[in-house]
């Protein structure tokens, strides 16, 4: 089961050895939002800002190692679809690839389950 994050060492050289802590204080503004709307899931310091990163890239490497790069070809050679009226319909394979994509309630990816191929 390949991962895009774990399996390149080039971005995880990068990511253990670029200053993190410090794009971390800047992107969460200096750790201060830990008050109203959010602050549950704000980072308390750039450790926790860092670990949550890393999480994401996990989550984002799986889906891109098992559901989407299988299916690139597939959604190349299909394409999409421009309508008379303007709108588009995508293709299958970008349609799965669409249901990959974690919602915000939950880490759970649902292709394990629903969309696996």
């Amino acid at each position: 089961m390949p991962n895009f994050f774990d399996d390149n060492d080039d971005i995880r050289f990068l990511f253990e050895h670029m200053d993190l802590a410090a794009i971390a204080a800047v992107q969460e503004d200096h750790f201060t939002e830990n008050n109203g709307a959010g602050a549950d899931y704000a980072p308390r310091d750039a450790a926790d800002a860092i670990d949550n990163y890393r999480r994401i890239l996990r989550v984002v490497g799986d889906i891109a190692g098992n559901h989407i790069a299988p299916r690139a070809e597939q959604v190349d050679i299909e394409g999409n679809h421009l309508n008379e009226d303007g709108t588009v319909t995508l293709g299958e394979g970008v349609r799965k690839n669409l249901t990959c994509s974690p919602k915000p309630t939950s880490w759970a990816s649902p292709c394990r389950a629903s969309t696996a191929g």
